[in-house]
């Protein structure tokens, strides 16, 4: 297959490229002539054969054929002038888009050869839109309604002149007065006022505005009147739909399943505007439950799906119970769809099939990456989101780098709790090499988890987590060395999260608050208190984002022991703390320069992250500040700084980061003043 590809690559070398020189601006149209093209594979600048581009110079043939790739594939393989049509129309649309005021691309068909000709024409700027005769709204809101982005790097540079956009800007503005009740409104067509040398134009736009339609009165037939709220209000298209919507979801609520209703509006604009709203209603018989189906179902036992269902035989068919069973099928995450449908079986009597065609509920995940400290990484991951076909959730995953391997299980059990409350079970091992010693790892926990408002997330339960430390290189106590370790207790935790994504926020607050406590009567071999914290906060300033966070984490011995060991004691440094040092070189050392840790560790950062204007590639700058303390409580001692600039690559999945920082401080366990990190997810 490569082999081929160079072969082509040789032969569209040999052959050349074909070329046409453009007509003056005001001569008709004729073809030039072009020789004759034996070998179908030759092409010019990405064109597909039988397709030249003459007149262009500022746009490059390979972008106009881009904008028309479609139709000149289409027009290669059937010669029909409605494709070579079509393409010329792409191609100016594409060179009016980009300021090309004026432009033109026409064409001609000679044999099997479609010639376009362009007349590009002046490129232009927009100096400014000015909006005339707004009273009622807002004017900045309405002009954001334009599209005035412009795609030079870092968001910087003139915004060409797009017709288009302004039409669309136009009809958006109409449209948002209508929406606030004005229905008379009148938005006439742009004036541009040009420069003398017609490359840039200021836009003015005159809107009449009209008098505002009010809603005057509500008048029902076949239903008892209430208060919809709407007299006074701004009337709009939408309003006869919305009112009608709301008298039959009252109606469905009560088990009237068949009742049908109309709204309509009368409108008088003299002598003044207003608007009467007439809802016309028939009710129907209250409906009963005859049976109920479930349909689509593959690994989801019925018995499981069934008792989501909150209704039974013969109960009325409320609307809420329909939407509560709707609600429960969507949060357990195993259907692609949930439709439920009423089926009449009787004056008042119906069915009620719910079709739930299911996702696939197991998948196999597999991961590689690059960690600065961890270098090569990868992991495997296996989910079933059914377990037993009862919407459990099971979870192992298992993990490996060239500094450890670790592997997880987890068992997950939305139910049992509740809505929006899950218990989590878990048990895991891990083997990891640190700079200053190795560790192993096992760990078991049992916690329930529950979510308020969709922004506050609490969690607590019992934590067992049982270490041993080899190979250690800091100087500590040898009493607190020996076999493994228990630390074992209770944890909680809090937080608050209104990002507005998890992969790639732009804004929003991140603030978490957590405990630990440990105890020999809990099944530990140590006793202290673990607290932390951490808030980050995400700021927009225009195309880019400022990102603020910090942490502290404190661990406080109830017994009286001198210290903990080293595999319980905090270290600051790398890829995601502080960026001037390498994993876990922020901190006290012993004399020989070895990290050994602390019971106290803050840290802080900064960043600033900026999109470049070429794709989803960012940059940022940044500063790291970081204290790690021998002693509980203790957040004095010398700080560890990083000042930074890296790039950001923005996937699906999160950004792929590359930072470069220098320490201007005091190094500690580092050899360098400089080092370079690359690897998955932001640092804070």
């Amino acid at each position: 297959c490569v082999r081929v590809e160079v072969l082509l690559f040789l032969a569209l070398l040999l052959a050349g490229c074909q070329c046409a020189l453009p007509c003056s601006k005001d001569d008709p149209f004729e073809p030039p002539e072009l020789p004759h093209l034996p070998n179908p594979f030759v092409c010019e600048d990405g064109l597909p054969p039988g397709a030249r581009i003459v007149g262009n110079v500022a746009v490059s043939t390979a972008d106009l054929a881009g904008a028309a790739e479609i139709e000149l594939d289409a027009f290669a393989k059937h010669h029909r002038e409605a494709d070579a049509q079509d393409a010329a129309w792409s191609m100016e649309q594409y060179l009016l888009a980009e300021g090309y005021v004026g432009a033109t691309v026409d064409f001609g068909i000679e044999g099997d050869v479609a010639i376009f000709r362009v007349d590009e024409g002046r490129r232009a700027n927009l100096s400014g839109i000015q909006l005339v005769g707004v009273t009622c709204l807002d004017p900045e809101d309405l002009l954001e309604y334009f599209d005035l982005s412009t795609d030079a790097p870092l968001g910087l540079g003139a915004t060409v002149y797009d017709r288009q956009i302004i039409d669309d800007g136009i009809e958006q503005i109409e449209r948002e007065y209508r929406l606030n009740g004005f229905q008379y409104v009148t938005v006439h067509e742009p004036e541009e006022h040009w420069n003398a040398k017609h490359d840039c134009v200021r836009v003015t736009i005159r809107i009449e505005e009209g008098c505002r339609t009010c809603v005057q009165g509500v008048h029902f037939e076949g239903v008892a009147p209430c208060d919809m709220g709407l007299i006074g209000k701004p009337y709009n298209g939408r309003i006869p739909y919305q009112a009608a919507g709301r008298v039959r979801s009252g109606l469905l609520d009560r088990g009237r399943q068949f009742a049908t209703v109309k709204g309509t509006a009368r409108l008088v604009r003299e002598p003044c505007c207003r608007a009467d709203i007439d809802i016309v209603a028939v009710p129907g018989p209250c409906v009963r439950v005859e049976e109920i189906c479930l349909r689509s179902l593959d690994r989801t036992r019925y018995s499981f799906a069934r008792g989501l269902v909150p209704l039974r035989r013969g109960d009325v068919l409320y609307q809420g119970k329909i939407d509560q069973a709707q609600e429960s099928f969507f949060r357990s995450g195993l259907f692609r769809s949930v439709n439920a449908e009423v089926k009449p079986t009787g004056p008042d009597t119906a069915d009620l099939v719910f079709d739930l065609p299911e996702l696939e509920a197991r998948s196999v995940e597999i991961q590689a990456g690059w960690g600065s400290y961890e270098l090569a990484r990868g992991s495997l991951r296996y989910v079933d989101r059914n377990l037993f076909g009862i919407g459990r959730r099971f979870e192992a995953e298992t993990r490996a780098s060239l500094k450890g391997w670790a592997g997880d299980v987890d068992l997950i059990d939305p139910w049992i709790f509740g809505p929006d409350r899950q218990l989590l079970l878990h048990a895991g091992y891990e083997r990891r090499e640190e700079p200053s010693y190795t560790f192993q790892r096992i760990e078991l926990s049992a916690a329930a988890e529950a979510v308020l408002l969709d922004t506050w997330r609490l969690s607590g339960g019992y934590r067992f987590r049982s270490e041993k430390a080899s190979d250690i290189k800091g100087d500590i106590d040898a009493d607190t060395l020996d076999g493994f370790v228990n630390a074992a207790g209770l944890f909680a935790e809090v937080a608050y999260d209104t990002r507005d994504s998890v992969l790639l926020p732009t804004r929003g607050t991140l603030a978490e608050v957590g405990t630990f406590w440990s105890n020999p009567a809990l099944g530990a071999d140590l006793d202290y208190l673990e607290l932390r914290g951490r808030v980050v906060h995400l700021v927009p300033l225009g195309p880019a984002v400022l990102a603020v966070g910090a942490s502290a984490r404190v661990k406080e011995i109830l017994d009286g022991a001198a210290t903990l060991p080293i595999q319980e004691r905090y270290f600051l440094g790398g890829e995601s703390s502080v960026r001037s040092f390498d994993e876990s070189e922020l901190g006290p050392v012993d004399d020989d320069g070895d990290p050994i840790g602390g019971l106290t560790a803050a840290e802080a950062h900064v960043e600033l992250r900026v999109p470049l204007g070429l794709g989803d590639l960012h940059g940022a700058a940044f500063y790291d500040v970081g204290v790690v303390n021998e002693d509980a409580w203790d957040f004095s001692g010398p700080l560890g700084h990083a000042i930074g600039a890296g790039l950001r690559w923005y996937f699906p999945f999160g950004p792929v980061r590359l930072d470069v920082a220098y320490n201007p401080g005091e190094r500690f366990a580092a050899d360098s003043d400089w080092i370079v990190h690359f690897s998955l997810g932001f640092s804070f």
